[in-house]
């Protein structure tokens, strides 16, 4: 699991950094990016062996992926930029949408 959290934690890191830089369209869409391709390694198990390990990793940890992205957020648009967020998620991985509307709510509130 630890190699499927330092695959993805790049990227992570690549999307705070520019939404730390102001560049908060283009981390959004870096968000959205990298819960399409968990999802896309989920359907796909292109991951292999490392997967087989933490099969449920890609859906528990597109939604820290989303959660994280908030959190990141001004306080002051973030409730702009989560509806808008999870609506295009909801087109983009339907399946999950429901999943990651609740544990991005749920990660939101404890950090209130």
């Amino acid at each position: 699991m630890q190699l499927l959290e330092e695959t993805v934690a790049a990227y992570v890191d690549d999307m705070k950094r520019k939404l730390q830089l102001g560049l908060a369209p283009q981390a959004e869409a870096m968000c959205r990016g990298i819960v399409i391709g968990l999802r896309r390694a989920d359907e796909e198990k292109k991951v292999g062996r490392a997967l087989e390990c933490a099969p449920d990793f890609p859906g528990e940890h597109a939604g820290s992926v989303v959660a994280e992205f908030l959190r990141e957020v001004p306080p002051e648009g973030r409730s702009e930029v989560r509806d808008r967020l999870l609506l295009a998620l909801d087109e983009d991985v339907p399946d999950w949408s429901s999943f990651l509307r609740r544990t991005t709510e749920a990660a939101l509130a404890r950090r209130r």
